[in-house]
């Protein structure tokens, strides 16, 4: 379709800084890097964040498409905290009964939807035995990464999932839009890089997630970006509506019986009238004869002269 053509070309076109323009009162990506550094170090020191290991960076070989310069090219793990979920023992009810906190599945996500109900649910006991006692808060970005890899949803409550989604906590000091700029750029970024070949066995994990490769604008020109799309999707997707109304329409063929009399009549009226061929006439009296009769008559007019001429010399 058009439109599905139209909104990969405006999402790469995003990612990529084409559809913005870059200021210098922006600042740089570079200088966000050093103040999630910071951040994270703080955090590192008060013992609420783990230590991570350091990831390899992004060299310039391996850069899926070119950037500004004012951009970066990190991984996921540099500016992201995730936590994959888990399915509770189905042969346990007491996890699944009474239903308490929503518990979401890749059917119930919509690609940039709130989910603000899911299908299941699970009790507190589950919530408290299975996911550590810590759902997922209202707001958070989550993201599949099985099956059907790279849609994005934002919980519309607080909620937990199934092994398939990760729950993504961007850095703070990534900017208030960066939850928003990642729900359009990791669709795209989700098939891209480390995580080709993991795609083609419908999975990744928590090693490929953490190396996927963010382009990463300034936090003033994320919200630029992201006041850009508001613009321009909610227009193609108003043409996608259209083109699935045309393609949900029957095609009518109507036959030469069932056609409009009228209809058929007005093209023959502009059909042009064949030429008339004029045959040669012959003549009448040549008309019958064939070639024996006219010889035969030759033959009988050549004996009665000869007859005549005998009988003449006779006398």
């Amino acid at each position: 379709m058009i439109a599905d053509r139209l909104r990969a070309a405006i999402l790469q076109a995003a990612i990529s800084g084409k559809l913005t323009d870059q200021r210098t009162e922006d600042g740089t990506a570079t200088e966000l890097l050093e103040q999630i550094k910071t951040e994270r170090a703080a955090l590192v020191k008060a013992k609420k964040l783990q230590k991570q290991k350091a990831l390899r960076p992004v060299t310039e070989q391996s850069q899926p498409f070119a950037i500004p310069t004012s951009w970066e090219w990190v991984r996921f793990q540099d500016v992201n905290q995730f936590r994959i979920g888990k399915t509770p023992k189905r042969a346990e009810p007491k996890f699944w009964s009474p239903s308490e906190v929503p518990w979401v599945s890749i059917s119930d996500m919509t690609q940039g939807g709130s989910i603000a109900s899911t299908k299941e649910g699970v009790s507190a006991a589950a919530i408290a035995e299975c996911f550590g006692g810590q759902p997922s808060p209202a707001g958070t970005l989550i993201m599949s990464f099985k099956l059907t890899i790279g849609r994005c949803s934002f919980l519309g409550r607080d909620a937990v999932h199934n092994e398939a989604i990760v729950s993504i906590f961007p850095a703070m000091s990534a900017g208030e839009s960066f939850s928003t700029y990642l729900s359009h750029a990791l669709p795209l970024l989700s098939q891209l890089g480390d995580s080709k070949a993991a795609i083609k066995g419908n999975t990744l994990n928590s090693e490929s997630i953490a190396n996927l490769p963010i382009p990463l604008p300034p936090p003033m020109e994320q919200e630029r970006i992201i006041a850009k799309l508001d613009e321009v999707l909610p227009l193609i997707d108003q043409l996608a509506e259209l083109e699935r109304e045309r393609a949900s329409r029957p095609r009518v063929r109507q036959s030469n019986r069932t056609r409009d009399p009228s209809s058929r009549h007005q093209r023959q009226a502009h059909r042009p009238t064949p030429r008339r061929r004029h045959r040669r006439r012959t003549p009448r009296n040549h008309q019958n004869r064939t070639p024996a009769t006219r010889k035969g008559g030759q033959n009988q007019k050549a004996e009665t002269t000869a007859t005549s001429g005998q009988n003449g010399r006779a006398l």
